[in-house]
């Protein structure tokens, strides 16, 4: 793996920024920024031809949404590469702002159930794909993303990554890329005091719905859609009472969309926890199914800037977050998540854990708590 030095001009775009604490679940406890986010170009910009490039986020927190929208004024991207945008929470080691690693989520339980891939996720920061940018009928290049029964209260920086477009001969690699434009919600406007006025660059305007520039749309990366999973308890789950809970989830590959449905089996969640869904990816270093890392999405520099960051992304599990299960009232929970312009072909599990509700001294942490449940997707054709 190449060895980049530390880029203080990075550090600079992405630290000093304020952190927010807001409950993971519960309206009482929401009080995240609504606000407009400038993102400014990284030393590694240049590299992708991208220095010209202008752009901005509308984050609203307590909604776990998210529009990102780049103006290119002229630039091209290289062939073979897309942008994909990201939200980010520092790990124990440092990252953009402060972070929101605790202990909380793991009280019958490590993430993954290995004690060394969870100090990895916890030294490194996390990153939450918001899915790949797409060019609109006006030329920008926007997506829109939200994520159920979940908020934004953690994440202290939005980050643009320049990615491989994942039809190469090592596949799709989830984890971020070269950052080549970062921001800090704690330095954005409020948007309700920016002007969104008709014709004004920053009006909040839904996007294209053109998916033309689908991350994987070759055919080599379609796996097969639907695919059905089946969820069991993991050895953990014994230690929550949930040891009779079952589940089921329907993965959609191609379009990156998933709908899980998790029955307790007669248990009651106690008071201060939520169930929330992954989608998981091997590291090089184990985990469910095998591994998708790759350098392809680092040609322009490392994922956050960082050498020894990157080694601890890619050395452990990537979950990808899909939300928050809802409670059905009637023992079962489920949720429906769908990452837009995005595939799920890199991904071998749907892991379910136990979290703590973020209700707490210690906030929300983003990274996986307790596994609970767990089931294989088995890709067709394979």
């Amino acid at each position: 793996m190449r060895k980049f030095a530390y880029l203080t001009l990075i550090a600079a775009l992405l630290l000093a920024l304020v952190p927010s604490v807001a409950a993971q679940g519960g309206d009482d406890m929401m009080m995240g920024p609504d606000v407009i986010v400038t993102l400014e170009a990284t030393p590694f910009a240049e590299g992708v031809g991208l220095a010209s490039v202008t752009g901005w986020a509308h984050v609203t927190s307590d909604e776990a949404s998210i529009h990102i929208v780049l103006e290119p004024n002229g630039a091209e991207l290289p062939e073979g590469t897309v942008l994909e945008g990201w939200v980010v929470d520092a790990g124990l080691d440092g990252g953009p702002g402060e972070t929101n690693v605790s202990d909380d989520d793991e009280a019958y339980g490590v993430s993954f159930g290995e004690p060394a891939f969870d100090a990895a996720v916890e030294a490194a920061p996390y990153a939450l794909s918001t899915g790949i940018l797409t060019e609109t009928e006006d030329g920008t290049w926007e997506v829109e993303f939200q994520v159920p029964g979940y908020n934004f209260s953690p994440y202290d920086a939005v980050v643009i990554t320049a990615e491989s477009d994942g039809v190469t001969t090592n596949g799709f690699d989830p984890r971020p890329g070269t950052p080549v434009f970062a921001g800090g919600i704690a330095d954005g406007q409020p948007a309700d005091e920016v002007m969104m006025g008709e014709g004004d660059d920053m009006s909040d305007e839904s996007m294209s719905d053109e998916d033309d520039d689908m991350m994987g749309e070759g055919d080599d990366m379609m796996m097969g859609s639907p695919v059905a999973v089946v969820l069991a308890p993991t050895p953990l789950a014994a230690n929550a009472g949930l040891d009779g809970a079952s589940g089921e989830a329907t993965v959609y590959i191609e379009s990156g969309e998933i709908e899980i449905t998790v029955n307790l089996g007669g248990v009651v969640l106690t008071d201060g926890s939520v169930l929330e869904g992954w989608v998981v990816d091997a590291g090089l270093d184990g985990g469910p199914g095998s591994t998708n890392v790759t350098d392809e999405d680092e040609a322009y520099g490392v994922s956050f800037g960082e050498a020894a960051f990157d080694t601890l992304v890619e050395s452990a599990p990537y979950a990808l977050s899909t939300g928050v299960l809802h409670d059905n009232m009637d023992g079962t929970y489920s949720v429906s998540f769908h990452v837009p312009a995005y595939n799920f072909s890199p991904y071998d599990a749907v892991v379910i854990t136990l979290e703590s509700d973020g209700v707490t001294t210690n906030g929300f942490d983003p990274r996986p708590g307790t596994p609970v449940l767990a089931g294989a997707i088995e890709h067709m054709g394979m």
